[in-house]
């Protein structure tokens, strides 16, 4: 019978080949390791994994990680912390406001004490996105929130288990670790088809967003359509305005069977995610404040680097238009998915750095502490503003058959690395 550390070593075995690191992460000897995985393909009944010349040679499929899912038993599993708090999450405020400890005990098989202290911790997480986790005086536990809070957390809490794969054009779950694949298997029958099928539609629309912004106003959209009754709980700011924004427009072409409070909900999302100058006063009643914290910003660099830059108004429009998305993102505890925080800690780590100590300018001004993620985007933009500041007064003629995005990167290199326009 498989146990936790099995699925531990296969999803060690997704980005890591070597028997001899396996082997450390997992604090085992290499012939342990070489056990476990006869174990795993005696499960399977067939040779799946093989070990040659001390790396590993895989050909699992879904379907084989589905075999060894349902071939398990929860005793053998033991949850961590982290993953106990997921599956509350899943067991109570995504089915229910209220619950007593004992059931939620029974249901992970662990005692009321672990599950007690697992709801202290969660309790602090969950105020983090404005909602509360109280208990009555019959001890039994009740969530309190607001119906836009609770849509935008569920629809965070789905995205982590939700990739959109482009390639084949499909929805499809991104890990094959034991524990998530068992939260695909509870979410897959409520929420999958659905997800796959709005999101074939979503495609037909001319939306000028990034593909996360995209994926995860598809998941809303699963997620208020469930919701559909609580519509009048939803408070909507600036009606008039979102009416006539041409995103409304063609979710109303393209969405005819939600209703005009969920679609005017999830143009609000995009109003407010979106980069464009229009309305930002509206948007963002502080923006003055944030424009004059982004500019002692850039001072502040211009300072410890003894340089006044360049065409400093052009390099300033560059970093707002990606503030805007930020302080949504960062007020909404959305976490990007695609990150350059690794390279960019490689390629501008002092950038970075310089960034980190000085964005409490911004971070005071929208009571929110930004993510190293959010940050390292802005760092090239700087990075990019010195180079331009060392360009020598000579000019360049760009001839290629790419296509404009990628000619754009082209030229960008082509400039930095000579110094030119």
């Amino acid at each position: 019978m498989l146990k936790k550390q099995h699925f531990e070593l296969l999803k060690l075995i997704e980005n890591e080949k070597k028997l001899p690191k396996i082997a450390e992460i997992l604090n085992l000897s290499e012939r342990s390791v070489r056990y476990k995985i006869n174990e795993i393909n005696e499960e399977l009944g067939i040779k799946k994994i093989e070990i040659k010349k001390r790396e590993f040679f895989s050909s699992l499929t879904d379907e084989d990680m589905d075999k060894l899912i349902e071939n398990i038993e929860g005793a053998n599993y033991i949850y961590n912390q982290k993953e106990r708090e997921e599956l509350i999450i899943l067991y109570t405020l995504m089915k229910k406001d209220n619950f007593l400890l004992k059931e939620i005990a029974e249901k992970l098989g662990t005692s009321k004490s672990t599950i007690r202290n697992d709801l202290k911790n969660l309790k602090k997480i969950l105020l983090e996105y404005n909602i509360r986790l109280l208990q009555d005086d019959k001890l039994k536990y009740y969530f309190s929130y607001s119906e836009e809070d609770y849509r935008y957390f569920i629809a965070i809490y789905l995205y982590k288990y939700v990739s959109f794969d482009k390639k084949y054009d499909k929805i499809f779950f991104d890990d094959i670790s034991y524990f998530r694949k068992m939260i695909y298997r509870e979410i897959k029958e409520e929420y999958m088809t659905e997800i796959e099928s709005v999101s074939k539609r979503m495609k037909k629309a001319e939306l000028d967003y990034m593909d996360e912004t995209l994926n995860i106003l598809v998941i809303l959209m699963i997620i208020s359509n469930k919701r559909e009754k609580k519509n009048d709980n939803l408070k909507i700011e600036n009606i008039e305005i979102l009416e006539k924004r041409e995103e409304y427009l063609q979710l109303k072409k393209i969405f005819p069977d939600f209703s005009k409070t969920s679609l005017l909900f999830f143009t609000d999302y995009l109003f407010r995610i979106t980069r464009d100058e229009k309305d930002v006063f509206v948007k963002f009643k502080n923006w003055l404040d944030i424009c004059v914290a982004i500019s002692k910003i850039v001072r502040v660099f211009e300072i410890e680097n003894k340089v006044d830059l360049k065409d400093i108004d052009i390099f300033l429009d560059e970093i707002f238009y990606y503030i805007k998305p930020l302080i949504f993102r960062t007020k909404r505890k959305i976490k990007l998915k695609n990150s350059i925080l690794k390279d960019v800690k490689k390629l501008y780590p002092i950038i970075l750095n310089f960034l980190k100590k000085n964005f409490y300018f911004l971070e005071e001004v929208i009571n929110e502490k930004v993510s190293e993620e959010e940050i390292a985007y802005l760092v090239p933009f700087f990075h990019k503003a010195l180079q331009n500041n060392n360009k020598i007064n000579k000019k360049g003629i760009l001839v290629t058959t790419y296509k404009e995005n990628i000619a754009i990167f082209l030229k960008e290199d082509i400039e930095t690395e000579f110094l030119i326009d």
